[in-house]
Protein backbone atom coordinates (compact mmCIF):
# COMPACT_ATOMS: atom_id res chain seq x y z
CA UNK A 1 0.00 0.00 0.00
CA UNK A 2 2.64 2.15 0.73
CA UNK A 3 4.68 1.51 -2.69
CA UNK A 4 1.51 2.16 -4.43
CA UNK A 5 0.97 5.50 -2.54
CA UNK A 6 4.46 6.49 -3.20
CA UNK A 7 4.15 5.43 -6.54
CA UNK A 8 1.07 7.96 -6.93
CA UNK A 9 2.97 10.78 -5.42
CA UNK A 10 5.78 10.78 -7.45
CA UNK A 11 3.44 10.88 -10.48
CA UNK A 12 1.37 13.74 -8.75
CA UNK A 13 2.32 14.76 -5.83
CA UNK A 14 -0.51 16.60 -3.70
CA UNK A 15 -1.34 17.32 0.24
CA UNK A 16 -3.90 13.47 0.29
CA UNK A 17 -1.08 11.29 -0.85
CA UNK A 18 1.64 12.96 1.49
CA UNK A 19 -0.36 12.43 4.95
CA UNK A 20 -1.23 9.05 3.32
CA UNK A 21 2.53 8.18 3.29
CA UNK A 22 3.03 9.73 6.34
CA UNK A 23 -0.15 7.67 8.19
CA UNK A 24 1.28 4.20 6.47
CA UNK A 25 4.98 5.14 7.78
CA UNK A 26 4.05 5.86 11.12
CA UNK A 27 1.88 2.93 11.46
CA UNK A 28 2.52 0.61 14.31
CA UNK A 29 3.65 -2.11 12.49
CA UNK A 30 6.09 0.08 10.32
CA UNK A 31 9.88 -0.68 10.73
CA UNK A 32 12.20 1.62 12.73
CA UNK A 33 13.35 3.75 9.94
CA UNK A 34 10.16 3.86 8.27
CA UNK A 35 8.85 5.61 11.46
CA UNK A 36 11.45 7.82 11.02
CA UNK A 37 10.82 8.59 7.01
CA UNK A 38 7.12 9.24 8.55
CA UNK A 39 8.34 11.78 10.82
CA UNK A 40 10.71 13.79 8.54
CA UNK A 41 7.60 13.61 6.40
CA UNK A 42 5.29 15.08 8.63
CA UNK A 43 8.06 17.44 9.22
CA UNK A 44 8.61 18.64 5.93
CA UNK A 45 4.89 18.77 5.19
CA UNK A 46 4.76 21.67 7.95
CA UNK A 47 7.57 23.47 6.57
CA UNK A 48 5.42 23.33 2.93
CA UNK A 49 2.11 24.16 4.40
CA UNK A 50 2.71 26.25 7.30
CA UNK A 51 -1.11 27.59 7.47
CA UNK A 52 -2.61 24.20 7.17
CA UNK A 53 -0.75 22.31 10.29
CA UNK A 54 -4.59 20.55 11.10
CA UNK A 55 -3.02 19.47 14.32
CA UNK A 56 0.55 17.98 12.84
CA UNK A 57 2.22 19.72 15.30
CA UNK A 58 0.90 18.05 18.32
CA UNK A 59 1.40 14.26 16.20
CA UNK A 60 5.13 15.63 15.28
CA UNK A 61 5.53 15.92 18.99
CA UNK A 62 4.10 12.64 19.89
CA UNK A 63 5.59 10.81 17.60
CA UNK A 64 9.41 12.45 18.35
CA UNK A 65 8.78 11.29 22.45
CA UNK A 66 7.73 8.29 20.85
CA UNK A 67 10.81 7.92 18.95
CA UNK A 68 12.85 8.72 21.73
CA UNK A 69 11.04 6.35 24.33
CA UNK A 70 12.00 3.10 21.49
CA UNK A 71 15.59 4.38 22.02
CA UNK A 72 15.49 4.54 24.84
CA UNK A 73 13.94 0.94 25.47
CA UNK A 74 16.54 -0.13 22.69
CA UNK A 75 19.35 1.00 24.51
CA UNK A 76 17.99 -0.78 27.40
CA UNK A 77 17.33 -4.14 25.81
CA UNK A 78 21.36 -4.27 24.62
CA UNK A 79 22.47 -3.20 28.13
CA UNK A 80 20.18 -5.38 29.52
CA UNK A 81 21.41 -8.05 26.58
CA UNK A 82 24.80 -7.44 27.95
CA UNK A 83 24.36 -7.72 31.37
CA UNK A 84 22.72 -11.57 30.94
CA UNK A 85 25.80 -12.37 28.91
CA UNK A 86 28.15 -11.58 31.79
CA UNK A 87 25.70 -13.13 33.69
CA UNK A 88 25.82 -15.99 32.19
CA UNK A 89 30.31 -15.99 32.07
CA UNK A 90 30.05 -15.53 36.31
CA UNK A 91 27.90 -18.56 36.47
CA UNK A 92 30.85 -20.03 34.39
CA UNK A 93 33.61 -18.88 36.09
CA UNK A 94 31.65 -19.70 39.52
CA UNK A 95 30.88 -23.02 38.31
CA UNK A 96 34.93 -23.38 37.27
CA UNK A 97 35.93 -22.05 40.50
CA UNK A 98 33.57 -24.63 42.26
CA UNK A 99 35.08 -26.91 40.54
CA UNK A 100 38.93 -25.95 41.32
CA UNK A 101 37.49 -25.67 45.04
CA UNK A 102 36.33 -29.25 45.01
CA UNK A 103 39.36 -30.27 43.73
CA UNK A 104 41.66 -28.77 46.01
CA UNK A 105 39.80 -30.05 49.11
CA UNK A 106 39.93 -33.64 47.32
CA UNK A 107 43.81 -33.05 47.65
CA UNK A 108 44.27 -30.92 50.86
CA UNK A 109 41.84 -34.25 52.09
CA UNK A 110 44.58 -36.94 50.29
CA UNK A 111 47.56 -35.15 51.76
CA UNK A 112 45.74 -35.54 55.50
CA UNK A 113 45.42 -38.99 54.64
CA UNK A 114 49.23 -39.23 53.63
CA UNK A 115 50.28 -37.63 56.95
CA UNK A 116 48.32 -39.68 59.03
CA UNK A 117 49.75 -42.87 57.26
CA UNK A 118 53.54 -41.21 57.83
CA UNK A 119 52.61 -40.25 61.81
CA UNK A 120 50.97 -44.01 61.76
CA UNK A 121 54.05 -45.53 60.50
CA UNK A 122 56.32 -43.10 63.07
CA UNK A 123 54.27 -44.68 65.85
Amino acid sequence: MLQDTEELYAKQPNKQHTLKMICLNIHPLAGYSQFRKGIQQISDFLLAHPNDTSGLNGLENILDQLNRERVVRWNLSIENQDLIEKNKQLQQKAAQDKNRLTELKKQIDQLKNIESIIKNRDN
